[in-house]
């Protein structure tokens, strides 16, 4: 009996050495297969250094009419014309148009030359009275950005006059800067407010009915109705950040 149970467990002891080895095997090779995709996924390729980064954005194009513009000549002079919402009071060297600047020629062949005619918070009335069409007139640009003043002119003249004085000063800039391509866009926008989204409505339409350009850069904005947009804008104007999205959206819009 002693000898039948000590062959017996030599015969199970075998058999649980020849399963495990298996099992083992099997195991192992589990472990290889799954660690060849692993291998993969855990190379990629290494990050771009500073220098490969800025190789890149050296050969970026732009698209759209930044590229158009681009493409006509190898300076392209741009001013941009408007309320006291085109320059940070703060620090002038963040305004978006200065901020844009830097953008455009980070990516482009050509070289670009922004101009800042701030009209402050005059309304269009007094632009019309002052010199500031003269100034633009004699910066000659290639294009020009202009943001009417209905913001300067909200709760100051009606909406009938503010489009009276655009329509006035569209025909001068027209007549005085025939090649100039010029450019409609509103200043920022405002949390809730009825009346000056109308205006701003309005100039839409009037760029629409003249076939003048119009950038949209609201799009890119919060909502007017979304508590965000205080984050960008100050004593109803943008601050810094604002700046900063300001020249982001109008570098995607003139991209499209």
């Amino acid at each position: 009996m002693k000898s039948f149970l000590y062959v017996s467990s030599i015969i199970v002891s075998i058999a649980i050495v020849i399963v495990g080895h298996f099992y083992y095997q099997q195991k192992l090779e589990a472990i290889a297969a799954e660690s060849v995709p692993l291998t993969l996924s855990t190379n990629p390729s290494p990050p771009l250094t500073t220098q490969e980064e800025e190789k890149v954005d050296e050969t970026a194009e732009l698209t759209g009419l930044l590229g158009t513009w681009s493409e006509v000549q190898d300076t392209v002079s741009m001013t941009v014309f408007g309320s006291t919402s085109i320059t940070n009071d703060e620090d002038p060297s963040t305004s978006w148009p200065v901020l844009f600047e830097s953008t455009i020629n980070n990516v482009s062949s050509s070289s670009f030359e922004v101009t800042l005619i701030d009209v402050e918070r005059t309304t269009s009335i007094d632009v019309l009275q002052s010199d500031f069409l003269d100034q633009v007139i004699a910066s000659q640009p290639d294009v020009l950005l202009f943001e009417p003043f209905f913001l300067n002119d909200n709760g100051q003249i009606r909406l009938e006059d503010s489009l009276d004085a655009l329509d006035i000063m569209m025909e001068q800039l027209k007549q005085q800067l025939p090649e100039t391509e010029i450019v409609l866009l509103p200043a920022n926008p405002l949390n809730s407010t009825g009346f000056y989204l109308s205006q701003v409505d309005q100039l839409e339409q009037y760029a629409l009915e003249n076939e003048y350009i119009y950038a949209d850069h609201w799009q890119f904005w919060p909502s007017t109705e979304d508590t965000d947009l205080n984050n960008y804008i100050e004593n109803a104007r943008p601050n810094e950040a604002g700046h900063v999205l300001w020249a982001e959206a109008m570098f995607e819009v003139l991209s499209q």
